[in-house]
């Protein structure tokens, strides 16, 4: 998912501008923790985005049940 990885980019970003690892971005403290850091902004936005396209199926599901049951049957 583009949206979980931009996030996870965004996210390791930050984590190595923090004040702690200015001096060293690249070092290894910094790198595992924005690895860390961007690996939970995955989970999180793909959580996220599965909930809401689950909501999305529901609502769909929901009018498509309503509508069949509104709709006239056809006598044959």
């Amino acid at each position: 998912m583009r949206q979980a990885e931009a996030e996870a980019r965004r996210s390791y970003r930050a984590e190595q501008r923090r004040p702690r690892f200015r001096h060293n971005p690249t070092g290894t403290d910094a790198v595992a923790t924005a690895t860390k850091a961007a690996d939970t902004a995955r989970e999180r936005t793909v959580e996220y985005l599965l909930t809401v396209r689950l909501e999305q199926l529901c609502e769909q599901a929901a009018a498509r049940t309503e509508q069949a049951t509104l709709s006239p049957r056809p006598q044959g």
